[in-house]
C-alpha cells in the first residue's frame, strides 16, 4: 500500500502515513493555491499585531520607568535589551512556523 499524498511505501493496516501524516483511508484533495495564499496572509496579521504590540508595551514600560526620579538606567538599558530579545524572538519563532506551514502543500502521485 502506498500513500495517495507523498508515495511513501506503508503496511497494510495503518491509517496514517508514517512518513508525512496523510490519511491514508480516503483519496487526497489537491491543494489551492489562491487559498493557502490567502490562509497565508490571514496569518501574517496577528504575527505583525504580536510584533507591534510587543514593541509598544516595552517601549511604554521603558519610557514610564524612565520618568520616575531615582531609578537606575542600567536597569532601563537591561530592560530594553531583554525586552526587546524576547519581541524579536517570540516574532521570529512565529515567523519560522508560518513559513513552514507555507512551504507545506502535499503533492499527489
Amino acid at each position: 500500500m502506498y500513500c495517495p499524498v507523498c508515495g511513501a511505501e506503508s503496511t497494510q493496516g495503518l491509517n496514517y502515513c508514517k512518513r508525512c501524516g496523510a490519511g491514508l483511508s480516503g483519496p487526497a484533495t489537491p491543494v489551492d493555491s489562491k487559498a493557502s495564499f490567502g490562509k497565508m496572509l490571514g496569518l501574517i496579521l496577528p504575527v505583525a499585531l504580536v510584533c507591534i504590540g510587543g514593541f509598544i508595551a516595552l517601549f511604554t514600560t521603558v519610557y514610564n520607568l524612565g520618568e520616575r526620579s531615582g531609578f537606575d538606567t542600567r536597569a532601563l538599558i537591561a530592560i530594553m535589551g531583554f525586552g526587546g530579545a524576547t519581541v524579536v524572538c517570540v516574532v521570529g519563532l512565529l515567523v519560522w512556523l508560518l513559513l513552514r506551514l507555507a512551504s507545506y502543500e502535499p503533492t499527489a502521485r
